[in-house]
């Protein structure tokens, strides 16, 4: 949904409408997935619309360097949505690796290394779905018809301003 254009090719995207999820159907039972893409994770209504979906994992695949604050943004999403979260990054040299996975209430469950390798995350998604109809943070407690405009795309001036190429973008959420 949420995009930048900090090169030419990025300033030929166009911002996404919605948030979707699947199922996927593991040998465990059904799990219910959704994503979102490396600028997503900085608006918080992101990861909140996916939990209003059903999404049970967010699945977060990501290009950039992976500092301490960023980190902590995405395990604070996991905890306010009550739902896992997995990123997974580049590997050193291109990146710096560092993929990682919270579980519902933000602890983390798995922290990959800089090098390339096959890192296993298993979350516990009974017990998640158990805290999730009984706990504040969970489904069972907020009040999605509050939140009808949380992701409706709307132009405003204010918010708009020449990128790199000197362009107009900046598409509000």
């Amino acid at each position: 949904v949420h995009t930048c254009v900090f090169t030419f090719l990025e300033s030929l995207n166009a911002p996404g409408r919605t948030f979707y999820s699947g199922v996927l159907n593991t040998k465990k039972g059904n799990v219910t997935v959704g994503s979102m893409i490396c600028y997503d994770r900085e608006h918080c209504e992101s990861a909140r619309s996916l939990m209003h979906n059903g999404v049970e994992v967010i699945l977060h695949p990501n290009g950039c360097y992976l500092g301490q604050a960023l980190l902590e943004m995405l395990q604070s999403r996991a905890y306010s949505n009550a739902l896992g979260l997995l990123i997974a990054n580049y590997a050193a040299p291109r990146m710096n690796g560092m993929s990682h996975a919270w579980d519902f209430d933000g602890n983390q469950i798995m922290v990959a290394g800089e090098k390339e390798g096959i890192y296993l995350a298993q979350f516990d998604l009974e017990k998640q779905r158990v805290y999730r109809n009984t706990n504040p943070k969970g489904k069972a407690f907020t009040h999605p018809p509050t939140h009808t405009n949380i992701c409706s795309l709307t132009r405003t001036s204010e918010w708009q301003a020449n990128n790199v190429f000197n362009r107009r973008g900046g598409s509000t959420i």
